[in-house]
């Protein structure tokens, strides 16, 4: 029988599952192939086949095991043919991540786009699900220090010479209203000062210290986006969201929510959005609940962006069987979510945007792989940013740090010197790749993976016991990411096409 030579080799691979993964919906049978990303459809017994190989199985074996349940020789060789013309199970074993020069590093840190300046770390709220308080020890906890004027002045002069013609800067916190003098002079200060370029100005508030005077001053500026930590109902925002007194926020947030609508009129559903965080236990019952209220405020405009989050185990202060407790239950929730979104709410507007909202993100990164004819031979760089080149988030002391997202770690340099190449290009993208291209290497994930930098660096650098936890997540979201893009695409293929259909 003819086989491709190159078949018999995989079950001598030390690693021979970095080929690629099996996968089934209800209804058919894949494979996903990562040398050329390609995702085919299989019959159960050459799915069974691939399954097979990718455990160590000698190719001889596997084939006596195949023709004893009655396929014939025909059958698998045109199943050898198929693969060898689809050049499936080729991926090499990759020698180079694709990574930067320290030139090209040079080059693309000229080419910001986003500004963001922490105004502060203080906050009036003690949110039980922030990630800044006591119980998550990779962030800092709130303190007492704020932004200077002399410090953002000189972040927005550098923002001006490290740009093109567009510019966003975002106001970061803490509360970024209990800075409100600085916030105020940044955005009149940018305005003056870069009167060539499209700027746009954003940040994100607890809405408790927003009046009637700061929400027409920000109402004035033309193009402005202010995101509002609101979680609905007063029985439900106040259980999380809580001051320093513990007493809850709702009643001061919407009043706060009330002046920015008001001083906006028409423009709110352009320029004001709420931010909803869904905490445990999560069940539809609260979605609705919260969905509700919201639709319910006939001073809030039916157009405006209401996103809609479900808070990790993590950010919580809970003991490690209750973490365990509410991933097994979220893990239930999205399958549960993919289901009811399917059948319960085909029909309903509300909960179907919800659904494809919280969807969309782990579905994109599956829709828009690049598959390729032949395998490819470079690691992509996982889902790593430049440093300092699209957004650069600067600290109330003046340190340049990757995003706002990034705990403790090893800053890209500060507002005096500049960002220091050589530290990023050593820190960041050279100790990255030596020490992930070992494992990424021999990886069936790598291509799908979406690891950053916030998930593998600590204060100094590189973790690889952080990264390796974090692996086993991606690989994880991966497969089921997988599984879910395909039971969409055999049984609503059009929600598929409207999800994606746009860029943004």
């Amino acid at each position: 029988m003819k086989r491709p030579k190159y078949l018999e080799e995989i079950s001598k691979d030390l690693t021979p599952d970095r080929f690629g993964i099996t996968f089934s919906t209800n209804s058919k049978n894949y494979f996903y192939d990562r040398g050329t990303n390609k995702v085919i459809e299989c019959k159960k017994w050459e799915q069974n086949f691939i399954f097979d190989l990718l455990q160590g199985h000698s190719l001889q074996e596997i084939e006596d095991k195949v023709l004893a349940t009655g396929i014939e020789d025909k059958q698998l060789e045109r199943f050898y043919s198929e693969i060898e013309y689809e050049n499936l199970l080729k991926a090499p074993v990759y020698s180079k991540i694709n990574s930067l020069s320290v030139e090209e590093l040079k080059e693309g840190v000229n080419g910001l786009s986003q500004l963001i300046l922490e105004l502060t770390e203080k906050c009036n709220l003690r949110c039980k699900y922030c990630i800044y308080n006591e119980g998550y020890q990779q962030f800092r906890n709130f303190d007492y220090k704020s932004m200077s004027w002399d410090t953002a002045k000189k972040s927005i002069d550098y923002a001006c010479l490290h740009s093109g013609d567009e510019v966003s800067i975002t106001f970061y916190g803490g509360e970024p209203l209990l800075n409100y003098d600085v916030l105020k002079k940044s955005i009149e200060y940018s305005i003056s000062s870069m009167p060539d370029k499209k700027l746009s100005f954003s940040f994100t508030t607890n809405l408790t210290l927003m009046t009637k005077d700061k929400a027409e001053f920000f109402a004035s500026q033309d193009n402005i986006y202010i995101l509002c930590s609101f979680d609905g109902p007063k029985d439900i925002h106040d259980k999380f969201r809580i001051g320093v007194d513990g007493q809850g926020s709702f009643d001061k947030a919407i009043s706060g929510l009330k002046c920015l609508i008001e001083a906006f009129g028409d423009r709110s559903k352009e320029c004001i959005g709420i931010n909803a965080v869904i905490c445990p236990p999560f069940c539809f019952e609260k979605y609705e609940k919260v969905m509700r209220f919201f639709r319910n405020l006939n001073w809030l405009s039916d157009e405006c962006q209401i996103n809609y989050v479900y808070v990790s185990g993590g950010t919580l202060n809970l003991t490690d069987v209750e973490k365990r407790e509410i991933e097994k239950e979220s893990e239930k929730y999205t399958y549960e979510l993919i289901q009811d979104w399917q059948f319960s709410y085909r029909n309903d507007e509300d909960m179907s945007q919800m659904v494809d909202q919280y969807i969309k993100t782990d579905l994109r990164r599956i829709h828009e792989r690049l598959i390729t004819s032949k395998p490819i031979e470079v690691l992509p760089c996982n889902g790593c940013c430049i440093p300092g080149r699209r957004r650069l988030y600067i600290t109330v002391s003046g340190e340049f740090q990757i995003c706002e997202k990034m705990g403790k770690s090893i800053p890209l340099g500060n507002i005096e010197n500049g960002i220091n190449i050589e530290q990023v290009y050593e820190k960041y993208i050279k100790e990255y790749e030596d020490k992930s291209l070992p494992e990424c290497s021999k990886c069936w994930a790598s291509a799908l993976c979406g690891m950053c930098y916030i998930m593998a660096y600590d204060e100094k650098g590189i973790n690889m016991e952080k990264k390796r936890i974090s692996c086993l997540g991606q690989k994880a979201a991966a497969l089921d990411n997988l599984r879910k893009y395909h039971i969409l695409l055999e049984e609503q293929p059009e929600r598929i096409r409207r999800l994606f259909a746009n860029k943004e």
